[in-house]
């Protein structure tokens, strides 16, 4: 593409993530994150990356460093999915991330961030793919289900 600063990354990152290359999205993700330019979805799309490559620990580190980006809710999403794939540890450390962070979000009632231990114990079932219905705010767009 010429000029290469028309090259949308975030475009690129999910052509290639589609294409069955999620490595390749992952770097061109983590380029952006470095550069500043990383968006709301372009962070999602780097958590449903590393599930999918990597697994849910690593899934769970990238919506930590992209917590602010992704939000609260979005984060909760991410904690939940965790959780249901029996990462309980990896879920307890974005739960302490979000609760003691001034920046986030003001919970609404109602809807908690729950705790480690109240995790539901499913067993080692693995889940590929991005937490379901994820809500809206800050970002415009949900996740699709």
């Amino acid at each position: 593409i010429k000029p290469f600063h028309a090259l949308d990354v975030h475009c690129l990152a999910a052509i290639e993530s589609a294409l069955g290359n999620p490595e390749l999205a992952i770097a061109l993700l983590e380029g952006a994150r470095a550069a500043h330019t990383l968006t709301c979805d372009g962070a999602k799309l780097l958590v449903d990356c590393y599930v999918r490559r990597h697994g849910m620990d690593q899934a769970v580190i990238a919506a930590l460093q992209n917590r602010e980006l992704l939000g609260t809710e979005n984060c909760k999403m991410v904690v939940k999915a965790a959780c249901d794939a029996g990462a309980h540890a990896a879920a307890a450390k974005l739960t302490a991330a979000l609760r003691s962070d001034p920046r986030a979000e003001p919970r609404e009632t109602g809807s908690p961030i729950k705790p480690w231990g109240s995790c539901p114990s499913r067993g080692p079932r693995a889940r590929s793919g991005p937490p379901r219905a994820a809500a809206a705010a800050p970002c415009e767009r949900r996740w699709p289900a």
